[in-house]
C-alpha cells in the first residue's frame, strides 16, 4: 500500500464521530477534505482518534467548497470529506449526517425586517443578500429554492467565512443568510427571521462522506 490507506467508513453516535478500526493498516496516507472555515469539533476528534489508532499513517487535510470536495471524492483525491449540503446527500457516496439545521435571515436590529418573525423568499428578492459563494451547501440551498420559486436573489456580498456574513449584516450591509446556530451566536447584534421556504429538511446539513 503506497499512496493511500484503505478507506475508513465513518459512523456517528450523537456528536461523537469515530472510524472503524483498520487492524491490518500499518502505514500509508489518508486524504481528508473539509469545507472552508470549518469549525465542527467532530471532524477534529475523528482525525485525532485515527492518529492515535494509526500513528504511522500520514493524514492530509485540505479545505475547499462542498462541490469541489464531492468531485474530489469521486475522482479519488479524498478518502473522506466533511461537507455542507442544502438537500439530499450526494448520490453514489456513503454519507453520515452530523448536523441538520435550518437557514435563517439575519439583519441589524434597526432594519425594517427587525420587527418580523418570518419572511418569504419573494419578500427578500429585492433586498441585498449576504451569502457564501456558489458551490457551498448554503448557497446551493438558496439558489435552488429561489429557482424553484422563479426568483432571482440579489447576492451583493459573498465571503467564504460564515462568521463574516454575520459581521457584514451587523453593519447594515444587507440580509445575511446564516445557519441558525451561527445566527444565535450573534443575537446581541442581529435580529433573526425564519425563511418560510427554507425550514425543516431544506436547511443546511453537515455530513461526512466516503467515496
Amino acid at each position: 500500500m503506497t499512496a493511500k490507506a484503505s478507506r475508513a467508513t465513518p459512523a456517528t453516535d450523537g456528536t461523537r464521530l469515530a472510524v472503524d478500526e483498520l487492524a491490518s493498516l500499518v502505514r500509508g496516507r489518508v486524504a481528508v477534505g473539509m469545507v472552508t472555515a470549518c469549525s465542527t469539533p467532530a471532524l477534529f476528534d475523528l482525525l485525532a482518534e485515527f492518529h492515535r489508532m494509526h500513528p504511522a499513517v500520514e493524514i492530509s487535510l485540505s479545505e475547499a467548497n462542498s462541490a469541489e470536495l464531492i468531485l474530489g471524492l469521486r475522482d479519488g483525491r479524498f478518502d473522506l470529506a466533511l461537507i455542507g449540503v442544502g438537500g439530499p446527500s450526494p448520490a453514489g457516496l456513503t454519507a453520515r449526517v452530523l448536523l441538520d439545521e435550518p437557514l435563517v435571515a439575519a439583519v441589524r436590529r434597526d432594519d425594517p425586517l427587525a420587527t418580523a418573525r418570518t419572511v418569504t423568499l419573494r419578500a427578500l428578492e429585492d433586498r441585498p443578500l449576504i451569502s457564501l459563494p456558489a458551490g457551498t451547501g448554503l448557497r446551493t440551498c438558496i439558489d435552488d429554492a429561489c429557482s424553484a420559486a422563479g426568483l432571482r436573489p440579489r447576492i451583493t456580498l459573498e465571503t467564504g467565512n460564515p462568521g463574516v456574513l454575520a459581521l457584514l449584516a451587523a453593519r447594515g450591509l444587507g440580509v445575511a443568510i446564516l445557519p441558525a446556530s451561527l445566527a444565535a451566536e450573534h443575537e446581541a447584534e442581529l435580529h433573526v427571521v425564519t425563511i418560510t421556504q427554507l425550514s425543516g429538511s431544506s436547511g443546511r446539513r453537515f455530513i461526512v462522506l466516503g467515496g
